[in-house]
C-alpha cells in the first residue's frame, strides 16, 4: 500500500482539537493564530520535518517531536534507507537518527532526519517519512512512504536544488 500522507492545507490539519489531558480547561488547548501561522509555514517550507514544538496544544495531525526512544524509531530509519537504496540503486547504511517528529495516522506517522554512509565512509542526511502501523491482521508493520536526500535551504527557507 502507498500513498500521500499530507493534507491540502496545513490549516486543514489542525481543524479538529481534543482536550488536553493536563489541562484544568474543559475546551482542550487550542492553538492561537500565531501559533497556527508558524505551524503553518513551518510545514509548508519543511514538508513536516522541521516544525516548531508546541506544548500544551493537542490538534489532530499536530506534528510534533518525537518523545519516543531511539531503540524503538532507529528501525524506521532502517527502513527508510533501505527503500532509498532499493530506489536509487545505492548502497547508504544507516548511521544516526538526528531528528524525529510524527503524528497520530493508522498508527504513527514519523517524519524522521538521518544520517546515512556509503561504503567509502561518504555520509549525507536523509529525511524519510515512514508509517509505524497499529498491529493488526491485514497490515503491514512499516510502510515507507519516500526517503530522499535532505535539500539544503536557501536564507529565504526554500530549497537551493
Amino acid at each position: 500500500m502507498s500513498g500521500s500522507a499530507s493534507f491540502s492545507s496545513p490549516s486543514e490539519q489542525l481543524s479538529f482539537v481534543v482536550p488536553d489531558p493536563d489541562s484544568d480547561s474543559d475546551d482542550g488547548s487550542r492553538i492561537t493564530e500565531e501559533e497556527e501561522r508558524l505551524y503553518a509555514a513551518a510545514v509548508e517550507a519543511s514538508d513536516g520535518f522541521d516544525v516548531p514544538n508546541l506544548p500544551g496544544v493537542i490538534a489532530c495531525c499536530l506534528i510534533k517531536p518525537s518523545g519516543f526512544n531511539r531503540k524503538y524509531v532507529n528501525p524506521f530509519c532502517v527502513a527508510g534507507m533501505k527503500h532509498y537504496n532499493q530506489d536509487k540503486k545505492t548502497n547508504y547504511e544507516f548511521v544516526r537518527l538526528i531528528k524525529a517528529n510524527y503524528r497520530y495516522a493508522r498508527g504513527f506517522l514519523f517524519y524522521l532526519t538521518f544520517e546515512g554512509r556509503t561504503p567509502e565512509n561518504n555520509t549525507k542526511i536523509f529525511e524519510a517519512q515512514v508509517l509505524a502501523w497499529i498491529p493488526g491482521e491485514d497490515s503491514d508493520v512499516t510502510e515507507v512512504y519516500f526517503c530522499r536526500e535532505k535539500a539544503s535551504l536557501t536564507k529565504t527557507g526554500s530549497s537551493g536544488n
